[in-house]
């Protein structure tokens, strides 16, 4: 399974904002789609531009500003991505033909996990684009999944799945840490991790995203009241507060977010405005005139 499971085709400019070599380009790639079903990645591609440029902050012109979005048309042999049994249950062992080998359950162990060959990805959009900046892999599975790192991996499944992209957009693109709490050790091991957006630091006044801090003087803001399970609030604050807030980075203590909630705890949810200024940070060199 790989690259002589298909083809190549047309690189296609989605959104026009200037010249490739001034501006942020991201790239929307095919995965999982046979040659019949590339009218239907060209729909979804498309449709998933319109929605990035709903969500805050990239409705700000001097983030839309910033932006070309392209699509490349890779044709795969057969539709989907490959679903081997996961070591928590889930995957049915099928296997499909697709250029970029798409798989669920990646890390072995996560069945919503999914990737693929990223080096391929990269080399492949480098001869098409060679100014790209990030890579979105859209594959054609009616499975929710997805996967942040240098490509940003996302299936078409499931009714929230432009928002599975754009968080995946906030891993890949940003460097944003995912600001839910499980799936790790109940209580974070220690050490200040490197992403804008979480923090070992309970203190509101010390915390690395201080100057958006709109919270009272409590450390933390909100504390976990029990390590063994995620803080189920309410919010004890209003929406817009930031502060810190005890469960981030997979684990339900000891490590602090700057919001309540955020895109990057729950897809459905807007950016915080931590994240947000990171996004809005990243773009500002290439929104000039």
């Amino acid at each position: 399974m790989g690259a002589d499971d298909g083809a190549v085709g047309r690189l296609t400019e989605i959104v026009n904002a200037g010249s490739p070599e001034k501006r942020w380009n991201l790239v929307i790639v095919a995965e999982g789609y046979r040659e019949a079903e590339l009218a239907q990645f060209a729909i979804d591609a498309h449709s998933l531009a319109d929605r990035l440029f709903l969500e805050p902050p990239f409705t700000e012109p001097r983030v839309r500003r910033a932006i070309n979005v392209y699509r490349l048309d890779v044709r795969s042999t057969q539709s989907g991505a490959d679903k081997p049994r996961c070591a928590d249950g889930g995957g049915t062992g099928t296997q499909a033909a697709t250029f970029f080998d798409a798989r669920f359950c990646f890390d072995g162990s996560t069945q919503r996990l999914l990737a693929g060959n990223s080096a391929l990805a990269m080399a492949t959009v480098s001869r098409a684009l060679p100014q790209w900046h990030q890579i979105l892999m859209l594959v054609n599975d009616s499975e929710r999944g997805g996967a942040g790192g240098q490509v940003g991996w996302f299936s078409n499944g499931g009714a929230d799945w432009r928002e599975v992209a754009i968080h995946e957009l906030g891993h890949s693109a940003f460097h944003l840490a995912d600001e839910y709490d499980y799936g790790g050790p109940a209580s974070w091991p220690g050490g200040e991790p490197a992403e804008p957006n979480v923090s070992a630091e309970p203190d509101p006044s010390r915390v690395k995203w201080r100057a958006l801090v709109n919270a009272g003087p409590a450390s933390p803001t909100r504390a976990n009241p029990d390590c063994a399970r995620t803080d189920p609030g309410p919010n004890p604050v209003a929406a817009d507060i930031v502060g810190t807030f005890e469960g981030a980075r997979y684990s339900h203590c000891a490590a602090y977010r700057p919001a309540w909630n955020c895109k990057m705890r729950n897809t459905a949810a807007p950016f915080c405005p931590v994240c947000a200024d990171v996004i809005v940070g990243t773009m500002a060199p290439f929104a000039r005139p």
